[in-house]
């Protein structure tokens, strides 16, 4: 039986059999030269001459091309090819290679935002399966499409349950790998963090370790893992396996070549190395990978780099083509409400949301986004509506940005509702969240937003410290538009003559709170808390046993896990377990 996924055969390999004829060799090795060169137009011409042959190749042969031609980057002609070889096979009566075929065309077409071709081709392996009768085909086929492409996460976890269970039945240890590889994804953009990265880690240490021979399946396998650090903005785990994907050569494709630069991308803009960022994104987008994540996923990102960076033109010339597109609603939404257009930037963010579903890794951002974007239209009920599904995100996803984005949001909401000090509270507590976090930018526009509600509080001296601080990062950064609000309030704060203007050197005078993590940082009531978790209470019980409020335990819950830099509160109990009693 064929390789499911061996699609690096050698092309001198193609025409070495002895039922090819010369004529055929000399049209295969044509082929490939021209789509080598790049010359598409004479590719195409040569692959129809194949089509039209007396006699046809085999489907073997044909297969062999279109693996040949997606080796060397063709693929559009491979797709073209295998769509030969799925006719050859089933003219041979071979209908298991004919689903194998088929199997390819589900992944590359729907990879390419061919979706319609993609599913027409899924179900016509699905029908021919029913006449193969049991085989591992039908787990091959639950993993066409590529992990990273599929949008709803419930969808692709139940599609690698169903692959993880055929390969143990077929004894396929490397079909079993990429069944634990898209179900790590799937779980970690569902909120499930820890749970998602445990698996992906173990695929990737035996890929390191020489388990997974097929060089597709290692490429798939390192695109569910760049995926999920991307989404998550995991710098750490990111950055080793970046690493070893280079210096180990885990991977010979062009693919994860443009995939590893679209997250190199986005692990330095959450640093804030824009220029770098920036080359990193250009690079991806100048790639000839024809998948989302290059034609759209780079060019989305670099966008919304330039608008915060206040590049608003240049921004806009690349949104000109993907307005409509769901990967460009959060770049869309900035650019209009930068140009003040609130109304439509919430219209193009609750569309998204509605999009986005169960991905609790990308829809955080949005939610967060038009919480924001509702208070500066003045709908205050909205944002609340808003926030609350941010809260529900919160306390679902192991994610502490996620929980500093919502308290952020909740913050913003009390502070327009004429609450300063409540706003302040949960400022403080996004603060706590991010203590372990690199995440320069969120943690200075929480500082930014803190200061306004220490103004609203009547303490101006502290306001003023938190918004130089803020100022100073955003200046770091390159964020022109944050900073001119920072220095918005610094002024506020100057007119009433209880803060120095903001200064022009890219310094701040103030001294910005310290936040420290570790033991020693809880407070006797955090503590305490801490132990109802361990032993099994929900807030609701630890806030009736104490005599406060569920959202005064949230809170403290909160602070815990960002002090301890902890995810989850299994994490938390264990720990508490694990420390000395008395």
């Amino acid at each position: 039986m064929t390789d499911l996924s061996a699609t690096s055969q050698p092309p001198g390999g193609l025409s070495s059999s002895s039922d090819v004829s010369d004529a055929i060799r000399e049209r295969i090795s044509e082929t490939m030269a021209a789509a080598a060169a790049g010359d598409r137009a004479t590719a195409s011409r040569l692959i129809t001459a194949l089509a039209d042959a007396d006699p046809t190749p085999s489907g073997e042969v044909l297969e062999g091309l279109a693996f040949s031609l997606y080796s060397i980057s063709a693929w559009m002609e491979s797709s073209r090819v295998m769509e030969l070889a799925f006719r050859a096979f089933l003219q041979e009566g071979s209908r298991r290679e004919a689903v194998q075929t088929a199997i390819f065309l589900v992944g590359v077409l729907q990879s390419v935002g061919e979706h319609a071709t993609s599913r027409g081709w899924e179900r016509r392996a699905v029908r021919l399966l029913e006449q193969v009768g049991p085989c591992v085909e039908r787990g091959y086929l639950a993993l066409a499409r590529v992990g990273c492409d599929v949008d709803d996460p419930r969808e692709l976890v139940d599609r690698a349950t169903i692959a993880e269970s055929i390969a143990r039945e077929f004894g396929d240890h490397e079909l079993e790998l990429r069944a634990f590889a898209d179900k790590g994804l799937g779980l970690i953009r569902q909120g499930y963090v820890d749970a998602g990265f445990a698996l992906l880690d173990e695929v990737m240490v035996a890929i390191a370790a020489g388990e997974v021979h097929d060089s597709v399946t290692r490429s798939l396998i390192t695109c569910a893992l760049l995926t999920a650090c991307e989404c998550t903005g995991d710098l750490g785990r990111a950055d080793y396996w970046l690493r070893r994907i280079e210096q180990d050569r885990l991977h010979e494709s062009e693919v994860i070549s443009a995939h590893c630069g679209l997250v190199y991308g986005v692990i330095e803009a959450l640093r804030g190395r824009w220029e770098m960022a920036e080359a990193r994104l250009q690079a991806t987008i100048r790639s000839t990978a024809p998948w989302v994540y290059s034609r759209v996923r780079a060019p989305m990102l670099l966008a919304e780099l330039y608008i915060l960076r206040g590049r608003y033109g240049e921004a806009a010339e690349i949104l000109g083509g993907f307005e409509h597109e769901l990967e460009a609603v959060p770049a869309v939404a900035r650019l209009r409400l930068v140009e003040g257009d609130y109304g439509k930037a919430a219209a193009l963010l609750r569309s998204a949301t509605r999009g986005l579903g169960e991905n609790c890794m990308r829809l955080a951002p949005v939610l967060a986004l038009l919480v924001e974007v509702e208070l500066r239209r003045g709908d205050s009920a909205s944002a609340g509506r808003a926030a609350e599904r941010l809260v529900a995100l919160e306390e679902r996803c192991e994610s502490n940005e996620i929980r500093a984005m919502a308290r952020l949001g909740a913050g913003r909401i009390t502070l327009h509702d004429g609450d300063p000090w409540a706003a302040i509270e949960e400022m403080e507590t996004a603060l706590t969240l991010l203590i372990h976090q690199h995440r320069p930018m969120l943690t200075a526009q929480i500082r930014l937003e803190l200061a306004r509600a220490l103004a609203r509080a009547n303490d101006p001296a502290s306001a003023g410290v938190e918004a130089e601080a803020a100022l100073a990062a955003f200046r770091k950064l390159g964020l022109v538009p944050d900073a001119t609000s920072a220095e918005q309030v610094l002024n506020e704060l100057a007119t009433d003559g209880e803060a120095a203007p903001a200064h022009t050197n890219g310094g701040g005078s103030g001294v910005a709170r310290q936040l420290v993590g570790g033991v020693e940082s809880l407070t006797r009531r955090e503590s305490e808390i801490a132990k109802l978790v361990a032993d099994g209470l929900t807030n609701r019980e630890i806030a009736d046993r104490l005599v406060v409020s569920v959202r005064t335990v949230e809170t403290h819950v909160d602070r815990i896990l960002g002090k301890l830099d902890f995810h989850t509160r299994t994490h938390l109990a264990a720990w508490v377990h694990a420390r000395p009693k008395g």
